[in-house]
């Protein structure tokens, strides 16, 4: 499973309620004006930011194989 943020779906909050929930503080910022990343490295995949993200701009897929 591939947790990603959705550009299109995303809307910039200032205070990102996804990203303040994380446990493993893996979604991040690198240019305000595009979506967060999740840093799968970081990620736990315990799914609250998907929960958390009012807009459901916090999405995951399976990944291939």
């Amino acid at each position: 499973m591939v947790i990603t943020i959705d550009p299109d779906v995303c809307r910039l909050c200032a205070r990102c309620t996804a990203q303040r929930a994380c446990r493993g503080a893996a979604i991040l910022w690198i240019d305000r004006d595009e979506a967060p990343l999740v840093d799968a490295a970081r990620c736990k995949y315990c799914l609250v930011c998907v929960d958390k993200c009012p807009y459901g701009a916090v999405v995951t897929r399976e990944t291939p194989g």
